[in-house]
């Protein structure tokens, strides 16, 4: 998760090998930079800034949680908001993951990655709500290979540029080049977006 919040740079990943999540921040994009750790292994995490100075980390694998940060992000919130979002646990093949989550006027998104449950397909998922308690819902809003052995492009999020246009920063693996990264056009229909 890379954001900037009120004049400072925000970059929280986490380890797999030491099971801890670790934030990064900033004044300057080139730093220095200054590391502390998150209480909690989020997998895939990504930060949520919201306009009533609360803070949350929405992460998963299979099932996409949400959980309320206090305010100097080293630990969940004592008795803040921490619930299931989606869930897409008996996929045989890939579950949700790759969470980018993000707060457009008056709606949260989220965009995943997953794949088909028939094949192994990488596709872009999103839900929305207008509120972090509510129901989220959505689904698939891109699949495509781009003709490329079925390494579907998916796993990142939306972004807007100075001139009102949206684009979702994407990825698709291509063998022995790696993960290239796929710009796609978004639209958007009855306050959901449109790819491609």
């Amino acid at each position: 998760s890379l954001r900037y919040h009120e004049g400072r740079f925000y970059i929280c990943f986490v380890a797999n090998d030491t099971r801890k999540t670790y934030l990064y921040t900033s004044e300057k994009i080139d730093g220095p930079w200054k590391k502390q750790l998150i209480e909690g292994f989020y997998h895939d995490g990504s930060l949520l800034f919201d306009e009533d100075g609360r803070n949350y980390i929405v992460y998963g694998n299979d099932e996409i949680w949400i959980t309320e940060l206090n305010e100097d992000l080293t630990a969940p919130k004592k008795d803040g908001l921490h619930r299931l979002l989606v869930s897409d646990h008996k996929n045989p093949e890939l579950g949700y993951e790759g969470s980018h989550i993000q707060k457009i006027n008056g709606y949260y998104y989220i965009f995943l990655i997953h794949s088909l449950r028939d094949r192994w397909m990488r596709t872009e998922a999103c839900f929305y709500s207008d509120s972090l308690e509510g129901e989220f819902t959505g689904g698939d809003v891109l699949c495509d290979d781009r003709g490329y052995c079925g390494q579907g492009v998916a796993q990142g999020g939306i972004v807007d540029t100075p001139d009102g246009k949206w684009y979702a920063m994407l990825f698709q693996d291509s063998g022995a080049v790696g993960r290239i990264p796929i710009l796609v056009p978004v639209t958007w229909k009855d306050h959901f977006p449109v790819f491609g």
